[in-house]
């Protein structure tokens, strides 16, 4: 194994097997134990979770009740200096994370500004989340996208997982800055 990709592929590995003990991570190669190259691996795993370069558990909205997800594209109002400009915008953003079904949120280039994920009840729930977002003083307008289905999570882990091994140059080097 290369080590100069210690860290990336330990990294892939952990987001492959999030369940797994630290201790499973140094992969037994024969009698010889294989820490990726690392003195601990449980060190370097304690640092990806206290960095939040992993995230543990991510529910699944749609087994637990929430029968409607959406995306919803928000346009702000642009006017003033860059410097105002960017203040609304985390005025915006702190009125979003004030709604409790606003999941995430994105900042973003391109049409919109921001892009948020949200959950509700039911279609109605949804639309009432949006009504209110779209009230937020400085939201110029706003496009919601409903989910009808999302990728399997275990399907997206290994996913993530091979985009870090495909990437492991620009990963190792994103970790030795963290």
């Amino acid at each position: 194994m290369n080590n100069n990709y210690s860290g990336s592929l330990l990294l892939a590995e952990v987001v492959r097997h999030p369940k797994r003990a630290k201790t499973d991570h140094a992969h037994k190669s024969g009698k010889q134990p294989r820490s990726h190259g690392l003195k601990s691996p449980n060190e370097k795993i304690n640092m990806f979770l206290s960095k939040s370069l992993v995230r543990d558990k991510y529910p699944n909205f749609f087994a637990i009740g929430f029968r409607a997800q959406a995306f919803i594209d928000i346009r702000l109002s642009q006017q003033g200096s860059s410097a105002e400009i960017a203040n609304h915008s985390a005025k915006v953003r702190n009125k979003l994370n004030e709604i409790g079904n606003v999941i995430l949120i994105y900042t973003v280039f391109g049409n919109v500004d921001l892009r948020c994920k949200i959950v509700g009840i039911d279609l109605r729930h949804i639309e009432r989340i949006a009504m209110e977002i779209r009230s937020i003083e400085g939201v110029q307008d706003s496009v919601t996208s409903i989910v009808v289905d999302e990728t399997e999570y275990d399907n997206a882990r290994l996913k993530w997982a091979h985009l870090i091994e495909e990437n492991k140059e620009s990963i190792e080097a994103g970790l030795g800055s963290v």
